[in-house]
């Protein structure tokens, strides 16, 4: 079957947060959304007819996490990343940012040090400021290459930062910058946290949306490390269905995975969600060809930036997109005195809603992140008005 993704979808009025919410975001409504972490595209038909059948009857009440439920996350994990997963090893949250939580609640104590690596989603860091933890930063290095970033571990940064550290938050792919890590990087990593004490969440919500010839490689799916590790997936990335709230945590140390259960259940986290559970259900076994057609389409419109940005933005550099449908954009040679006139110039000049940089750590001071999971007509308008205000500079 041959899917549609160049569609021209009106959200408008649908409670979307990334085209309803743009004046809350923003400060107006008159621009082009292009922030907020989902596509612009319709879910795969199979999980639409799915929920359908499900609504035909007429109770939606409290529900379980059935032998289907495993089936599909093991299968998928076996099929993708070559990973065999026990049954036993799987918990599930209504999306992974509360399962950063949960891990910091399990595992830590206030004034306990968690490492992150900026810059780096932002509900990282409000996962521990919120709870009253101590953030230490291993920044992320650039290594540039023409109009390329390419980043980089700070290895030896981040063995002298893991003293003292209970919990490293691992992104993997890396939002916002796209890297998907070698088996050598996650090997280096995983000694150093096995050597020092520190359990590994690994976020891995991306980790479908990889182009080629990069490989994901879970965290925990290296043996070495699984003691150590907890896997966060889920499908809202990968096919769009974000707002159903479905995830699966896979966590094989038996003794790491109590504790989390336990304050999953101490927080009042305990039952699924009907339509959630039947998305991920139907994600995992019916959308692997909508997948394969996805990415090739994303790349395309990945190639498109890339070739756009060297043929007619030179002065602004952008990250080697390996993963996501996400593009880091480096503004610095713009030559803005503060990260807000950016901003500004980006919301009322060229009228562009993008994800502000600032929010991903001081390391995105005058960087961007614009979502290319839309329509063709979408991206090359925002491609455009990009160009044309850049040019009135």
């Amino acid at each position: 079957m041959n899917y549609q993704f160049d569609v021209e979808m009106n959200r408008k009025n649908t409670a979307s947060f990334k085209w309803d919410h743009c004046n809350y975001i923003f400060g107006t409504d008159d621009l082009l959304p292009m922030a907020i972490a989902d596509m612009d595209i319709p879910a795969p038909p199979e999980v639409l007819a799915a929920i359908k059948e499900r609504c035909e009857h007429p109770v939606l009440g409290y529900t379980i996490r059935t032998e289907k439920f495993y089936n599909a996350v093991k299968s998928w994990m076996k099929k993708r990343f070559n990973w065999e997963v026990k049954d036993e090893w799987i918990l599930s949250t209504a999306g992974i940012i509360p399962a950063l939580s949960y891990a910091v609640l399990s595992f830590t104590q206030p004034e306990d040090k968690i490492l992150i690596q900026p810059p780096v989603y932002r509900p990282f860091f409000d996962a521990i400021e919120a709870n009253h933890r101590i953030i230490v930063e291993n920044p992320l290095k650039e290594v540039h290459q023409g109009n390329k970033i390419h980043y980089e571990m700070d290895f030896e940064d981040l063995e002298e930062k893991l003293n003292g550290v209970k919990l490293m938050i691992l992104c993997s792919p890396h939002n916002p910058v796209g890297r998907v890590w070698t088996i050598e990087e996650l090997t280096r990593l995983g000694k150093l946290c096995k050597e020092k004490g520190v359990i590994i969440l690994s976020d891995e919500i991306h980790s479908d949306l990889v182009f080629k010839p990069n490989t994901h490689n879970p965290m925990a799916s290296i043996k070495e490390f699984q003691d150590i590790s907890i896997t966060c997936i889920a499908p809202s990335k990968t096919f769009n269905v974000a707002g159903l709230c479905a995830s699966a945590i896979i966590i094989p140390n038996q003794k790491v995975r109590e504790n989390f259960s336990t304050m999953m259940f101490n927080c009042g986290v305990f039952l699924g969600n009907t339509i959630g559970n039947i998305a991920l259900e139907t994600c995992y076994t019916k959308c692997e060809n909508w997948l394969e057609q996805l990415l090739e389409y994303l790349q395309e419109r990945k190639t498109e930036i890339e070739t756009f940005f060297a043929e007619n933005l030179p002065q602004l550099k952008i990250a080697q997109t390996e993963a996501t449908f996400l593009t880091w954009i480096d503004f610095r040679n713009l030559n803005f005195k503060t990260h807000k006139e950016l901003e500004d110039f980006l919301i009322y000049k060229a009228k562009l809603g993008f994800d502000t940089g600032a929010k991903f750590g001081a390391q995105g001071q005058h960087f961007m992140r614009l979502n290319f999971g839309c329509s063709k007509k979408m991206l090359r308008e925002a491609l455009i008005r990009l160009k044309t205000a850049v040019d009135q500079l």
